[in-house]
C-alpha cells in the first residue's frame, strides 16, 4: 500500500515537471505578445514542432536556446 502511494506521488511530480517547460514558454511568449507562428518563424522552427513543445512534447536543448533567444530570456527561465 505505501509503495503505491509513493509511486503515485512520484508520478504526479513527474507530470508537473513535464508541464513546466511548456507552461513557461507559453507564459513568456504571451507576456511578450508573440504568437506561436511568429515565435516559430523567428526561431527557425516548424510551427507544428513548436506547437508540440508547448503542448508537452520533449524538446532538445538546442531548440530551447533558439526559443530563449527570440523571447529575449535565459534558457533557465524556460526550465525552472
Amino acid at each position: 500500500m505505501r509503495i503505491n502511494v509513493l509511486y503515485k506521488i512520484q508520478y504526479i511530480v513527474e507530470r508537473m515537471k513535464s508541464q513546466m517547460i511548456p507552461n513557461n514558454i507559453r507564459r513568456i511568449r504571451r507576456a511578450k505578445d508573440i504568437t506561436i507562428k511568429d515565435l516559430a518563424s523567428k526561431a527557425g522552427l516548424a510551427y507544428g514542432n513548436l506547437w508540440n513543445v508547448e503542448h508537452g512534447s520533449d524538446v532538445k536543448l538546442s531548440t530551447l536556446y533558439k526559443i530563449a533567444e527570440v523571447l529575449e530570456c535565459n534558457v533557465s527561465d524556460l526550465v525552472e
